[in-house]
């Protein structure tokens, strides 16, 4: 296949990890339904997964073309498609916390973003969502340099080292208590979670060195695995006795769905990410997910209709289609047309 239609299927799954968070978000925090779930924890998580297999892949075919690493084109590419955006939320959630429409969120919490520490530092509901980039961002930061250190020297078994010893931290962290579950420690701190986004790089190395020796399997695996995942999801996490190990089977389950989708990006279940309507939200999935949290997850004070379904799904639209053809996708453009320059 072709790079534009990897690219697809997997922009189509960046949909669907939307959706999921969308969905749980509106099943969790409605007050009508309340339901609790983990929906928008996959869908982060498959953003992670998503996230470490694009970079890596993008690396490894920059390093085989150029025999190196070009750090500024990497990090001007990351701050112009990250910042922007970024940036015009903060500023309109400090112009709500400053007219009381915000009441949960500190004023400190702006640096703390800028910064990328969202995962470690803050408090507050309409901001809390922002956790997961700061992780990102965080792994952005350094591993770029990994991969140009070890690319020549097994990087796969130090990645596959780094990865199953975050795990092994993570999983002994929770089973021995070392802090309160409910704490939050070990789903966003960045020494609990990295192995998220290692979980992607791992397997772009995978099928860097034995793509052409897989046979394509079956599509009705994918779905397995799938349906497997919602399953997990829906139930496993009520149960106490598994916490210890239910991320991790998680992040197991979600490299089987990306990678059993990059092997079939046209047969079976992967169609279902190349609809119209996936593939949308996927471009949006940034935006959205930037957005998501005002009008889907805080409560108090309340906006009357705006918060209700339909409204709160339009507005999130609108204000994701705005930011992504006036900001996001302008900036990006602005990058790689200043790289080309140099």
């Amino acid at each position: 296949m072709n790079h534009h239609q990897r690219i697809a299927v997997l922009d189509g799954l960046r949909g669907f990890s939307i959706f999921l968070v969308l969905i749980g978000h509106f099943l969790q925090f409605n007050p009508e339904f309340q339901i609790q779930n983990d929906f928008g924890g996959v869908g982060v998580l498959f953003f992670f997964v998503l996230s470490g297999y694009l970079i890596t892949e993008l690396l490894c075919r920059e390093y085989e073309q150029f025999r190196k690493i070009n750090f500024y084109a990497f990090y001007l590419r990351r701050v112009f498609r990250i910042l922007p955006a970024l940036l015009c939320f903060l500023i309109f959630l400090s112009f709500l916390v400053f007219f009381g429409k915000v009441t949960d969120v500190a004023w400190y919490n702006v640096i703390i973003h800028l910064l990328f520490l969202r995962n470690i530092f803050g408090r507050g509901i309409s901001d809390a969502h922002l956790w997961s980039l700061a992780l990102e961002e965080q792994f952005y930061l350094i591993w770029p340099f990994v991969f140009s250190w070890f690319y020549k020297f097994n990087l796969m078994k130090v990645t596959l080292g780094i990865f199953l010893t975050i795990i092994f931290w993570r999983m002994c962290g929770i089973y021995f208590q070392i802090y309160p579950y409910e704490s939050g420690k070990f789903y966003f701190r960045s020494d609990f979670r990295m192995d998220s986004l290692l979980a992607g790089c791992l397997l772009a190395l995978f099928f860097r060195k034995f793509k052409k020796k897989l046979s394509n399997p079956s599509s009705l695996w994918g779905f397995g695995l799938l349906f497997s995942l919602m399953l997990w999801t829906w139930f496993g996490y009520l149960n106490i006795n598994l916490r210890f190990c239910y991320l991790t089977i998680q992040t197991f389950l979600v490299i089987g769905v990306v990678g059993s989708l990059i092997l079939n990006q046209s047969k079976g279940i992967s169609r279902l990410f190349n609809l119209v309507l996936f593939q949308s939200l996927g471009k949006l999935s940034y935006s959205c997910y930037l957005w998501q949290q005002l009008f889907f997850v805080t409560q108090e004070p309340n906006w009357g209709q705006v918060r209700s379904m339909p409204w709160n799904l339009l507005i999130l639209l609108g204000i994701s289609l705005i930011s992504y053809f006036l900001i996001e996708k302008p900036f990006l453009v602005s990058a790689i047309n200043r790289f080309h320059k140099k």
